[in-house]
């Protein structure tokens, strides 16, 4: 008897440098899950084709057998193969399955860091209050615009940006932006925060200047 290899499988995903736990289901031809005795070995090629794991014994967990990458093998990105061999009284079957390594910068968690659309908004809000600023010359705008982007400038820098994103339509990521790219915006919205400030400060005096000269003049 033939023996059916993940039948119900799928292409997975996972993040580089990261522990993976690939789990594989033997089935028989007359659709049972493969006894306890069953035994498979594994062969693992990398994206270059390198062997990673050559025919290395899985562990048996009844509904499926299992095999763990370090994450010191799971450094290089792109899609990986594996070869699965396994035998159950006698019986035998293989077949390939495949997997990703993603982008370092890809991440499947968004902890602690920012959604770049609640950037975008923040950013245009204090661009919308900058022009009000040098129409109107309110002092407390050019103040207001200066301290959001002062906030922005230090959570994107402690926390980072990330992009939602869909791998397919059954999988979905998040990236993270590159950490100098946020870091050197950041620095941007910081100095110009800083201009702004001093800008609006000067503005102040001249208006208070200009009050102490009508007094005098009555």
């Amino acid at each position: 008897m033939i023996l059916s290899l993940s039948v119900f499988a799928k292409t997975d995903y996972y993040e580089k440098g990261s522990n993976i736990n690939l789990k594989y289901p033997c089935w028989t031809s007359n659709k049972t899950m493969c006894s306890d005795i069953s035994v498979c070995n594994i062969t693992i090629l990398t994206p270059e084709s390198l062997t990673l794991i050559n025919n290395q014994e899985m562990s048996n967990n009844g509904s499926y057998h299992n095999y763990t990458l370090s994450s010191s093998q799971t450094q290089v990105e792109g899609k990986y193969t594996g070869v699965i061999y396994c035998v159950d009284n006698g019986d035998y079957g293989f077949g390939n399955e495949y997997f990703y390594i993603l982008d370092d910068n890809i991440k499947f968690s968004n902890t602690q860091k920012i959604d770049y659309r609640i950037v975008i908004f923040i950013i245009s809000l204090s661009f919308v209050l900058l022009i009000l600023y040098i129409f109107t010359k309110n002092i407390v705008l050019g103040w207001t615009v200066s301290g959001i982007n002062i906030i922005v400038s230090i959570l994107t820098w402690i926390y980072g940006i990330i992009i939602p994103i869909t791998i397919n339509e059954n999988f979905s990521a998040f990236y993270a932006v590159d950490s100098v790219l946020t870091r050197g915006v950041g620095i941007i919205l910081v100095v110009f925060s800083i201009w702004l400030m001093i800008h609006a400060s000067f503005q102040k005096a001249e208006e208070n200047n200009a009050d102490i000269s009508y007094g005098e003049t009555f």
